[in-house]
């Protein structure tokens, strides 16, 4: 089947058969087997080889739990107890097991009383808060907002896990926490602004619980916790009322709390000495399984290479929203792929669709079945997971910046269902960029086995009715009333997952863009910020990958232009699986090798999931934020040399002068690779050169490619330079054809292409040789020359460039005139202002801020005499180009007379009085300027990497 007919067809389901979601909801309320089987069956009707997988598994199931106010000094103590289930919760259907009570996986194991705080979300910086109000908090049970979804943490950047409250909780010295659902998180739709509670309207019911897990599989935290709804956390809250600080006293972080209208004022406590909580956490552990289903369709040009589509089918609830939506997105791509392979199509490459099981109670089934199947360690290159299809109208991707390219395209070619986005696609909503974390097995296959992934969906975004996360409220009749209720936001999803696989496993090279990932550290640098951490390592590591990755980029973007031509060509399906092995291997390296925990391995992305934003480097993260300057000295080194790593990976032998043939071949015209010969030419300390050879053509060209170093406005003035001594000098100049001042291109170095009308270097010194060329030294008007333009059409100026004084002792930095001057008065004004600016700006020693006053009253004296010496109205009539730098190792001689032809390097240039222009040339200081010496070969070049990249001090 060709491509584009597959790609329509993904686009085309049919809204009637698009979600199984009731079959779905219908075997998720029973046990994980009953499910597999009914999903392997389901797949195998689809014509997709199934086969289901069985894993044991330590599980936690609800035992003895209590959360209860008790008045002491009550002969029956009991105030309140917060119920273990929903009020209005629906009934289980035939063959089908309870509900699951409200309890936290993990949780610590422990029955204390305790006198209790409010530590609103349990933060540190509560924590801390409370402290420095002299709140005593150790030995207490807290009680907590949930950070589910909380807006107000989003907005300053603070949002965590509930693990992490957890975490927090115990290294505070607290006995015990306990976490209610605020109806601060809900924005305007709350019983308080009029709203009706679910099912009589939008508004979170008092009776949600919020479960979840506290810890990874088989740990736990020493403290025992528990979820409450916020209809139980009222009696609690209130019994603080006049005890302790109020929330009001403390920063933005504690405003905002959403039971006022029930008197809850909010105060801190810590309460009094007669009333206490009593929290019990004593689940039981079984021994247990968890079941995979894994779909399978074989690829067929590269079947060693595997992409990988999921989600977990295991729910704390219902799912409707959480778990039901994503397997039957799931389903609904695999039965896409059915019709398409009974259609006659096949993949390129592998794909595996698996619903995994566990991952609510975070068991490590998914990672059981991983290491059971280590073939995928040097095949599989991306998993993409959805947990949420459409449970409200935020379209949300997160993972790693690989995937980025694959999931452009499919959100490319959907539209938004919202019925007001007018034609919009998904694209056009999205902002196009994967943000930093993970979710659903994503977070295991990315954070513990580093297998690139992305999770995506939509979720509850500003305005959408709360939703009910992980409580018994995620039922069908939420989904019908307020999450989607045509299910269009399951059937994007569905299309985006389908056409973003098809992207990942027909393309033959896999659709990938390196930068994106050197694009997402530069960005994250600024996050890292410690007294005392040096981080210059980082981003020169960092720079070096940016500047790697354009290269990769570019040269895979060409391979794959040839490869379109020559679809069978051999040794360019071998150079597309070498490419392809690349990019598998990129995100392995990021693995920490000394992990603190061995489901926390990526050096890079944290292990978050959706619904909060963080940072990259997490443990390095996590050191800066506990204070320990050792701790992040090892991980920033540990980055950084991952980091180059990654660069050597992408070192490409031969990578150079793929994308100087390209870039030859798109701007002489050829616009055919495979015409195109790069041979080097010669190299300086600064540049190196290519020659350029275009097939059955006479003309050669010239690629001259200047490596990373100051000064910055270099290549503008070689260019128009050269532009304007091709209009006045007698010599033979080269013609600019084209010309990038910036790295953002696919050299990622400032380079020109220039006609090459000789084909020998040589010295100024052999005998007889001219050692100079009649120039014609007048600029009429100084008339600004502008006869060329870069890749993007910027015109430059003779002059742009100046003498060294205008760029040394970091004068780079400061805003000034650099020329071109139009008469002596402008030039030695030009030179008094810089110094006045160097001397006003300038990280001055003790010395020289001492003398400062003086040097800027000569500065000033200066500028008055130059308009003396030099008035307006006698303007200058003659100029010269000056060029500083002129030596041997910048010009280019004719092989038979010897005469100059040509100037190479065209360093600090400018446009000069002549009375300024009456310097020696570097050339003649110091040397003797005939000698019996023969010219010099081309540079001895031990290859394209062969030289040493000078970083100078910015």
């Amino acid at each position: 089947m060709p491509l584009k007919h597959l790609a329509t067809l993904l686009c085309a389901l049919s809204p009637t058969v698009a979600l199984s979601q009731d079959a779905v909801q219908d075997i998720l309320l029973s046990q994980g087997l009953e499910q597999g089987q009914w999903t392997k069956d389901l797949w195998e009707g689809f014509g997709i080889q199934a086969n289901l997988t069985t894993h044991e598994a330590n599980l936690t199931y609800p035992g003895d739990h209590r959360v209860a106010l008790l008045d002491l000094n009550l002969k029956d103590p009991l105030v309140q107890e917060a119920r273990r289930i929903e009020d209005t919760a629906p009934g289980a259907g035939p063959g089908q097991k309870p509900f699951i009570p409200s309890f936290f996986a993990w949780a610590g194991v422990g029955n204390v009383t305790a006198q209790y705080v409010f530590a609103n979300f349990g933060l540190r910086e509560d924590y801390d808060d409370l402290l420095n109000a002299n709140v005593t908090v150790r030995g207490r049970i807290a009680v907590v907002k949930t950070v589910f979804g909380s807006s107000l943490l989003r907005k300053l950047h603070m949002g965590v896990h509930r693990q992490e409250q957890m975490q927090v909780a115990a290294e505070y010295g607290l006995a015990g926490l306990i976490v209610y659902t605020d109806p601060q998180l809900d924005g305007e739709l709350t019983e308080a602004n009029g709203y009706e509670a679910f099912p009589d309207g939008p508004a979170r019911p008092p009776s949600m619980i919020e479960r979840g897990v506290m810890s990874f599989a088989g740990s736990t935290f020493a403290i025992p916790a528990m979820p409450i709804a916020f209809a139980d956390a009222i009696p609690i809250l209130r019994a603080l009322n006049g005890y302790g600080p109020s929330a009001t006293e403390f920063g933005e972080r504690w405003q905002g709390g959403g039971l006022n209208y029930k008197d809850v004022h909010y105060n801190v406590g810590p309460s009094p000495n007669n009333i206490v909580l009593n929290l019990c956490n004593k689940p039981i552990f079984p021994d247990g399984q968890v079941h995979h289903v894994i779909g399978t369709i074989p690829g067929s040009t590269f079947p060693d290479e595997v992409i990988m589509l999921g989600t977990h089918r295991d729910s704390w609830s219902p799912g409707a929203g959480d778990g039901s939506s994503g397997s039957s997105a799931l389903n609904e791509v695999a039965r896409s792929f059915g019709t398409a392979l009974a259609q006659g199509w096949a993949p390129s490459r592998t794909i595996i669709l698996a619903s995994f099981e566990g991952v609510e109670f975070s068991l490590p089934g998914t990672q059981d079945w991983w290491e059971q199947n280590h073939w995928l360690n040097t095949s599989a290159f991306a998993y993409l997971n959805v947990v949420s299809a459409g449970a409200a109208s935020k379209f949300h991707v997160q993972g790693s910046p690989l995937l980025g390219r694959a999931m452009r395209y499919g959100t490319g070619l959907v539209l938004d269902p919202n019925i007001n986005a007018n034609n919009q696609t998904m694209l056009d909503v999205w902002d196009g960029e994967v943000s930093i974390g993970t979710g659903g097995d994503a977070s295991v296959l990315l954070g513990t086995e580093l297998l690139s992934s992305v999770d995506f969906g939509f979720s509850a975004g500003e305005g959408d009715p709360p939703f009910p996360y992980h409580s018994l409220y995620d039922t069908d009749e939420w989904m019908d009333c307020y999450g989607d209720p045509n299910r269009e936001y399951h059937l994007t999803t569905t299309k985006i997952w389908s056409l973003a696989v098809f992207a990942l496993a027909n393309d033959v090279l896999i659709p990938v863009t390196t930068n994106e990932y050197a694009v997402l550290l530069q960005g994250s640098l600024e996050s890292v910020d410690m007294p005392g951490l040096h981080i210059s390592s980082m981003e020169n590591a960092i720079n070096d990958l940016h500047q790697a990755t354009l290269t990769f980029d570019t040269y895979a973007d060409n391979l794959g232009s040839q490869i379109l031509a020559q679809p069978d060509e051999p040794k360019l399906l071998s150079k597309a699986r070498e490419v392809n092995q690349k990019y598998i291997k990129i995100e392995r390296i990021f693995a920490d090798p000394h992990p603190q925990s061995s489901s926390d391995r990526h050096l890079i992305i944290p292990r978050v999931p959706y619904y909060f934003q963080s940072s990259a480097f997490p443990a390095l993260q996590e050191s800066i934020a506990a204070g320990n300057l050792s701790a992040a000295e090892i991980y920033r080194d540990r980055i950084v040399g991952r980091i180059q790593e990654v660069v050597a990976l992408l070192a490409l032998e031969g990578t150079t002068s793929i994308a100087l043939a390209a870039l030859s071949a798109q701007h002489t015209q050829v616009g055919d690779l495979p015409s195109i010969t790069v041979n080097f030419f010669a190299q300086g300390s600064f540049n190196k050169n290519y020659e350029i050879v275009v097939s059955n053509q006479k003309d050669k060209f010239l690629f001259r490619v200047t490596l990373p170093v100051d000064p910055f406005f270099k290549t503008e003035s070689e260019v128009a330079t050269l532009a304007f001594l091709r209009q006045k000098a007698s010599i033979p100049v080269p013609e600019v054809v084209a010309w990038s001042s910036t790295s953002d291109n696919a050299l990622t170095y400032a380079a020109e292409l220039r006609s090459l009308p000789f084909d020998q270097i040589g010295s100024l010194y052999f005998e007889g040789s001219n050692t100079c060329a009649e120039t014609n030294s007048s600029v009429q008007d100084s008339q600004q020359i502008k006869s060329m333009s870069n890749y993007l059409g910027k015109g430059v100026e003779v002059g742009q460039m100046g003498l060294p004084f205008f760029f040394s002792k970091r004068r780079l930095y400061i805003h000034s005139d650099r020329g071109p001057f139009a008469n002596s008065l402008q030039y030695l004004t030009a030179k008094v202002q810089m110094q006045t600016a160097w001397i006003e700006n300038s990280d001055c020693d003790e010395n020289l801020l001492d003398e400062a006053p003086q040097m800027l009253e000569v500065c000033q004296t200066a500028h008055d005499l130059v308009v003396h010496l030099f008035p307006p109205t006698d303007p200058d009539t003659c100029h010269t180009i000056y060029l500083h730098d002129l030596n041997q190792n910048n010009v280019i001689l004719d092989p038979i007379s010897h005469d100059i032809v040509a100037v190479i390097d065209w360093e600090m240039i400018c446009v000069l009085p002549n009375w300024a222009s009456f310097f020696y040339p570097r050339m003649f200081l110091n040397v003797d300027p005939i000698t019996e010496e023969e010219p010099p070969i081309p540079v001895d070049y031990n290859g394209e990497n062969d030289y040493t990249i000078i970083r100078r001090d910015r």
